[in-house]
């Protein structure tokens, strides 16, 4: 049984109360004043039926029952609706725990892929090695084919151990927000050209993933566009969290942007922020500089 159900059944049903009512009513006014009616005639029962006290009780009857049962249907309705704020929650809760449990099994599949490259790589590279060692002596032409051969392998493999480095890297800075914006930071400021002045006012790394990934890919976007591109000597990157709304500034002090044309890299911000229903502005920055400011729609319970 549910919580609403159970609440509904413990209510008292306004069938109950009104019999209880009418029997009352019957026994004291209407049993007492029939008896003195003349039933010898059709008068008697007309007289009955509308007898200002029959009408009386029939209409406080009728409106009993109307109001009562009203309020049984908000009493069941006030609590379907505390538990399907319950179960909202609930599903929430679930959502969070299976996004944890989700980049837990994407970073054991990472190594598992990890271990199955590495592993067929060095069986080959193994192979070819062996037979180098029986043709070296004796046939030249042969052994630098194997040796083009397991370089081929050497190249092909560390290729694939970058791609797997930097998947698992992303997916290390997802679950330690904060530390991966700190290296961020610290890999910038090692000198007085360029500085980045980074301030999170809240736990980001309690964010949804998906904002997570939005926050990282945009700071590595905007540091390196304004050195590249702006040549500037202060960054700064703020987090504010605000009546469950996020909001992300991005400021640097180089050079005026003129005509901000959409490159990939600004549409790829749109993307993400289009995708987590928020808002994002590009613009100057005063006195100089360029900005962009986001507001992304965040959970209550962010700071739980």
């Amino acid at each position: 049984m549910t919580t609403a159900e159970y609440t509904v059944k413990q209510n008292p049903k306004p069938k109950h109360i009104i019999i209880i009512q009418f029997i009352i009513y019957f026994c004291y006014f209407v049993i007492p004043r029939s008896l003195k009616l003349n039933y010898h005639s059709w008068v008697g029962y007309v007289q009955l039926v509308l007898a200002p006290y029959n009408v009386q009780f029939w209409s406080t009857y009728f409106i009993s029952y109307l109001y009562l049962n009203l309020i049984a249907k908000n009493n069941a309705i006030d609590s379907l609706n505390k538990e399907l704020i319950n179960k909202v929650d609930q599903l929430q809760d679930y959502s969070s725990k299976i996004k944890e449990l989700t980049l837990i099994e994407e970073r054991q599949r990472i190594s598992q892929n990890l271990h199955d490259m590495l592993g067929h790589s060095l069986i080959g590279l193994r192979l070819h090695l062996d037979a180098l060692n029986q043709v070296i002596d004796t046939n030249p032409e042969k052994s630098h084919q194997i040796l083009d051969k397991s370089k081929d392998i050497i190249d092909h493999s560390l290729v694939e151990l970058r791609e797997t480095v930097n998947e698992l890297k992303e997916t290390k800075e997802l679950a330690d927000l904060q530390s991966a914006l700190d290296e961020l930071k610290n890999a910038i400021s090692v000198s007085e050209e360029v500085k980045v002045d980074l301030k999170t006012y809240f736990d980001v790394n309690k964010l949804d993933i998906t904002v997570k990934d939005l926050i990282y890919k945009t700071c590595q976007e905007f540091i390196t566009n304004s050195i590249k591109h702006g040549h500037s000597s202060l960054i700064t990157i703020k987090l504010r969290l605000i009546n469950s709304e996020m909001t992300f500034n991005l400021s640097n002090n180089g050079a005026d942007a003129k005509n901000i044309v959409a490159s990939n890299g600004i549409n790829g911000i749109k993307h993400r922020v289009e995708k987590l229903n928020g808002q994002v502005n590009f613009s100057n920055n005063d006195p100089s500089g360029f900005k962009t400011d986001i507001t992304i729609p965040i959970g209550e319970n962010i700071n739980d």
